[in-house]
C-alpha cells in the first residue's frame, strides 16, 4: 500500500533532498570569491589592517566617514537620528543617513570601537562587492 503514513514519512520533497549548500553553491562562490579577491587586494595595497595606507580617500574621507562615524556614535550612544548638532548650527540626519548611511550593513560598527572605524569601513566596502556578487548570481539563476 502506497499511501500508508510510513511511506510517506520517508519520501522527501525534492527541495529537501538537496541540501543547503549543494543547492546554494554557487551563490556562495559568488560571495566568496569577490570577498577573498577584496581582502587579497587590501592585503597587496597594504591597505589597513594590512598596512598603513587606507581607501579613505576622496568624497569617502570627506563625506562619508564623518557621517558614518556620527550614525555609529548616534546607536551606540542612543542620540537622536531626526537631527544633528555635530556640524554648524546642526543639521537634519535623516537626508544624511537617507543618502551617506542607509546601509544595514552599517550596523556591523556597533561592534567596532570608534578608533577602529576605518577597518570597519573597508570590511562594510568588502561585503558591499561580496553581496552585489551573491544577489546578481542569484538573479541570473532565477
Amino acid at each position: 500500500m502506497t499511501g500508508s503514513p510510513t511511506a510517506e514519512k520517508t519520501q522527501k520533497s525534492p527541495l529537501i533532498k538537496q541540501g543547503f549548500l549543494e543547492r546554494n553553491k554557487f551563490v556562495l562562490l559568488a560571495f566568496f570569491l569577490p570577498f577573498v579577491l577584496m581582502v587579497y587586494g587590501f592585503y597587496c595595497s597594504d591597505f589597513s589592517p594590512f598596512g598603513d595606507n587606507q581607501i579613505l580617500v576622496i568624497d569617502m574621507w570627506h563625506q562619508y566617514f564623518p557621517f558614518f562615524n556620527e550614525l555609529q556614535d548616534k546607536i551606540t550612544s542612543g542620540g537622536s537620528l531626526l537631527y544633528s548638532w555635530s556640524g554648524a548650527l546642526g543639521t537634519n540626519f535623516i537626508s544624511l543617513i537617507a543618502y551617506y548611511a542607509a546601509s544595514p550593513l552599517n550596523l556591523i560598527s556597533i561592534f567596532f570601537p570608534t578608533k577602529y572605524l576605518v577597518e570597519c569601513m573597508a570590511l562594510i566596502v568588502a561585503l558591499k562587492v561580496s553581496f552585489a556578487g551573491a544577489f546578481m548570481c542569484h538573479y541570473l539563476r532565477k
